[in-house]
């Protein structure tokens, strides 16, 4: 009977076996991928919550652009309170796709500064666009969108976008940025906040001094100052007073003479004697002071400015000169264009198009960069000695070149930033280093022109539009301004001059060996008087005043005593104290604030715009004052730069006498040959990779079939 149920049993288990068998190992299979599948996700989910609450990010690039550097770290490290970064932003996907790579950029730098801070730094987003109380408020705050243009359908439109910041420390600190950049890299990012944050961290603020007489101005002139280089909240700014024979306070930490104007000898003697001191000094130089105009009309009247009062002994050239600067009273023209005239600072004139008024950049060699390119290369020798009739090359004269010129930016300098394209300067004076600098002091050229340099004396009048304002005769009068300047070039020798310098050491005293200007003037010669004076007969001098004379009892007292020594100066120095620096920049209309407020970008009446200065001259300016009091947080920062990556298709050979159209022909050409390149060589390649294995086989089955047979 057993036997008989388990045959029984097992028959039934054989016949009915392989559908059984079949749905049990169905189900398992569908097990088994349920529970995969619950798995993935638990491990999904596991790996997003560990990926919100730690971030780990890994810098793949040579420079670490995308890392944040030592010196932020140190001053987010500083933080004693919290601070909170209220971000008034045009929602992201309000944003078109050609800045949202831009934005990806400073968020990632944003969530850096939080994730680095330990938990000592906020975000907060708003977006005015979204609701008009927030709107309000961001304009409260004096920021200001941007207007860009979006490509959307074949169809251009402009956009408003928001992207403004205040930064609130503590209870009481706050710092606004109005309006910031859109950026392509995290480190560029980095060098606009880092700043702005350690100004709000900073107790004892370095002390400035200002000197900046007012400017000459025209009737139809914008009124033009030096305000915005105050706003520098990490410092602490003051006018410099220097009446009634004051010297310079000995807690000041910086003095900057911006455009000095009719100074005197005891100004230049408290100069002096604050450089002797082991003070540091800046001087943005000018020659003149070209009034431009305003949105209306484009004047570019020159007006002279004097350095020295009338009655001046020591000149100021010749101060500068003693310390080791040579200072000329000259215009600087640089005629080097470059690759799309990026040598050029920013000015155009409005032409009309068949799409409609179009913006055409001007060649206007009184605004320009310095640039960092080795102007001593032998390249450039070449193309400067070579004839651009017979295209003989002159080696005895590119020799020459190879060993005058020098390069354009100095780039181990801190001052220099690392850059490739120095700051705008506009209509700048040469400043060099004297041929022997004096002993004890060491000084560099940090800026150069190129070798295609024009000095001019000071003419009337800079307006290369002539004075109708009239398309045509504007355009007439812009090409005849450009033959006459190149034709000035072509009848000078190529030169390079300086453009800003900057020693340091024991300077000498401009005035070693000469007389001391006093604190106040020697009184005039008083007129005798009739009660004390014994006066002669009629047409006899009054004889001299004596003690019997004298009427009344002598005078008696110290109070004429006191007043002498209040009025005392300190020791005179001959020799300046170790720490002393010296910067001079040949140019101010940089740092004026119609300038860097962009002033001449708006649009008038007027057919041309420009010129303005952009973000170098603010961080030039910035590195100035870091650098003399020596904080390497701040100039490590601004000096941290990316590789240029891009593909360049050629250059523009200017020196050479290429034109602009032969020039895009040539890069087109050679776009052309890439394109089809790209195109044609991944199919060549996968062809003459088959023609390989397909003999290879071909091979492989006759040595087959041979050894078969």
């Amino acid at each position: 009977m057993r036997s008989c149920c388990t045959a029984g049993g097992f028959g039934a288990d054989a016949m009915n076996g392989p559908s059984s068998i079949a749905g049990a190992a169905q189900r398992g299979w569908a097990l088994t991928v349920v529970v995969r599948v619950v798995l993935l996700v638990a491990v999904f989910a596991q790996l997003v919550f560990l990926a919100g609450r730690y971030r780990l990010r890994r810098d793949m690039t040579a420079e670490q652009v995308y890392t944040l550097t030592p010196s932020t770290q140190r001053v987010l490290d500083g933080l004693q309170d919290r601070l909170l970064i209220e971000c008034y932003f045009t929602a992201d996907d309000k944003l078109p796709a050609s800045v949202q790579h831009q934005r990806r950029e400073l968020r990632a730098v944003l969530d850096e500064y939080v994730a680095r801070s330990k938990g000592k730094v906020q975000l907060q987003f708003f977006d005015p666009q979204s609701d008009e109380v927030l709107r309000q408020k961001a304009e409260r705050l004096q920021m200001q969108p941007d207007v860009i243009e979006n490509l959307e359908i074949g169809e251009l439109k402009q956009q408003v976008l928001w992207q403004g910041m205040r930064l609130r420390y503590g209870a009481d600190r706050q710092h606004v940025i109005p309006r910031l950049q859109l950026l392509p890299s995290t480190f560029q990012y980095e060098s606009l906040l880092t700043p702005a944050i350690k100004e709000l961290t900073v107790v004892d603020k370095p002390k400035v001094k200002v000197l900046a007489p007012p400017l000459q101005s025209g009737s139809r002139g914008i009124p033009k100052s030096w305000r915005q280089i105050r706003n520098v909240t990490r410092y602490d700014f003051s006018d410099l007073d220097l009446s009634d024979g004051k010297l310079v306070p000995e807690d000041t930490d910086i003095l900057l003479l911006v455009r000095p104007r009719d100074l005197n000898d005891r100004a230049k003697y408290a100069i002096d004697q604050y450089l002797m001191s082991g003070g540091k000094v800046v001087v943005f130089a000018d020659t003149d002071d070209v009034d431009i105009g305003n949105q209306d009309h484009r004047s570019y009247v020159v007006w002279p400015m004097e350095y020295d009062s009338g009655d001046s002994k020591v000149k100021f050239v010749d101060m500068l000169a003693t310390y080791g600067v040579e200072l000329r009273t000259e215009l600087v023209a640089d005629l080097f264009r470059g690759n799309n005239a990026t040598a050029q600072a920013f000015m155009a004139r409005l032409v009309q198009t068949t799409t409609g008024l179009q913006h055409e950049q001007v060649f206007y060699p009184y605004l320009f960069h310095p640039l960092g390119v080795d102007w001593g290369s032998e390249q450039v020798a070449v193309q400067l000695a070579t004839d651009p009739q017979t295209k003989q090359v002159d080696r005895e004269r590119a020799a020459q070149y190879q060993a005058a010129f020098k390069h354009g930016l100095k780039n181990d300098h801190p001052l220099a930033l690392g850059q490739t394209i120095g700051p705008d300067l506009f209509w700048p004076c040469p400043v060099d280093l004297v041929d022997k600098l004096p002993d004890g002091v060491r000084g560099d050229v940090i800026a150069r022109t190129s070798p295609l340099t024009l000095l001019e004396k000071r003419p009337r009048t800079l307006n290369p539009f002539g004075d109708r304002a009239e398309p045509t005769a504007m355009f007439e009068a812009l090409q005849r301004f450009q033959a006459t300047i190149w034709g000035k070039l072509l009848a000078e020798p190529r030169r390079q001059v300086g453009l800003m310098v900057a020693l340091e050491g024991t300077f000498p005293s401009a005035f070693a060996g000469k007389p001391l200007p006093p604190r106040r003037p020697p009184p005039p010669e008083p007129l005798p008087d009739p009660l004390t004076g014994r006066v002669g007969k009629e047409g006899e001098p009054a004889s001299a005043q004596t003690d019997s004379d004298a009427v009344g009892p002598p005078v008696t007292g110290e109070g004429a005593a006191a007043e002498d020594d209040k009025d005392k100066d300190p020791p005179f120095r001959e020799r300046a104290e170790p720490g002393a620096q010296l910067v001079v920049v040949g140019d101010s209309d940089f740092l004026r604030d119609d300038m860097l407020t962009y002033v001449y970008l708006q649009q008038g009446r007027s057919l041309v715009v420009g010129p303005a200065s952009d973000q170098r001259a603010w961080a030039f300016y910035n590195a100035i004052l870091d650098w003399l009091v020596q904080d390497d947080d701040l100039i490590a920062l601004r000096s941290k730069v990316g590789t240029d990556r891009t593909i360049r298709l050629g250059e523009h050979d200017v020196m050479a006498g290429e034109s602009a159209e032969r020039f895009l022909q040539r890069v087109s050409r050679k776009a052309a040959i890439l394109q089809w390149v790209n195109v044609l060589g991944p199919a060549v390649l996968l062809l003459v990779l088959w023609l390989v294995v397909a003999i290879r086989r071909a091979r492989r089955k006759a040595a087959f079939v041979g050894s078969v047979q």
